[in-house]
């Protein structure tokens, strides 16, 4: 940009200067009168000369630092651009860790829930617990001092006809923890005052029926009715009774009409154990 201004001044000082370097060969002969004025034209040339020198620095100067500038503003951009860039990028990245943090959040919240429903929980079953365990502690104490009494018998032979109020004798004795039930009249007598329980299962014979009691002292409580008569086959009865039982109290298991027959062969048992000593 600057080198042609400077081969224009350099061109029109060198015009100047071949013309008057013309004019003073010229004019060379006029006289002494004339060497002081081209003296002072060489004087005038030499000064534009310098002149021209220094503009032509001058310019040189100016060009490196429009150059300096230039080079200074592009890089300004690249980096304004590249800060730009960082900028969209950094708040882009935000974005995302807001978005995640969010998400976060979000897994937080449906954990506490769950461990408050976890802890709601937990307190419940271990409340159920500590309830279960008092109630067995409680059970546990209250047999504590239970005595251990219980039976169970069944039938071996069959039993035909039977007398009225004849007892039943299960006579095949599996258990007698107490030695509380006899197997020789089929009767239990009680050893201490307590709850007891008793159960029992009867069979009748094919196409016939039973009628049986269940006593305390003798004395009937309830009824048990075996009937395999109208269908050709045999029938089974089965009851439980829970009784209170003084000390010598004698349960046992009868039958009410003469004739009747009972099914053996360990199908007819009886059964009963202290719930609870007094």
């Amino acid at each position: 940009m600057t080198q042609p201004v400077l081969f224009t001044v350099v061109f029109a000082v060198t015009v100047v200067s071949s013309s008057v370097f013309e004019t003073v060969d010229a004019n060379y002969d006029v006289g002494k009168e004339n060497i002081p004025r081209l003296d002072e034209k060489d004087m005038d040339v030499e000064q534009l000369k310098q002149n021209v020198l220094k503009l032509n620095q001058m310019l040189i100067e100016q060009d490196k630092k429009i150059n300096e500038l230039t080079k200074q503003k592009q890089k300004s951009i690249v980096e304004n651009s590249f800060t730009q860039d960082l900028t969209k990028q950094f708040f882009n990245e935000i974005n995302v860790l807001k978005s995640k943090v969010s998400e976060l959040e979000s897994k937080i919240t449906l954990m506490e829930d769950k461990n408050i429903h976890y802890e709601a929980y937990s307190e419940s079953k271990s409340a159920k617990i500590i309830t279960e365990q008092t109630t067995f502690n409680s059970v546990a104490q209250r047999h504590a001092e239970t005595v251990g009494i219980a039976f169970f018998a069944s039938l071996t032979n069959h039993m035909e006809n039977l007398g009225a109020g004849q007892h039943i004798v299960f006579d095949n004795v599996f258990t007698n923890e107490g030695g509380a039930y006899n197997k020789y009249h089929g009767s239990f007598t009680a050893p201490v005052p307590g709850i007891y329980v008793f159960s029992l299962t009867l069979l009748s014979f094919q196409d016939l029926a039973g009628h049986f009691r269940v006593l305390r002292n003798g004395a009937i409580l309830v009824h048990i009715w075996p009937d395999g008569r109208g269908d050709g086959d045999y029938d089974t009865a089965a009851g439980t009774v829970v009784l209170v039982l003084n000390a010598g109290d004698v349960v046992a298991i009868d039958n009410q009409n003469a004739g009747t027959k009972l099914y053996g062969e360990h199908y007819s048992f009886f059964t009963g154990f202290l719930l609870k000593s007094f």
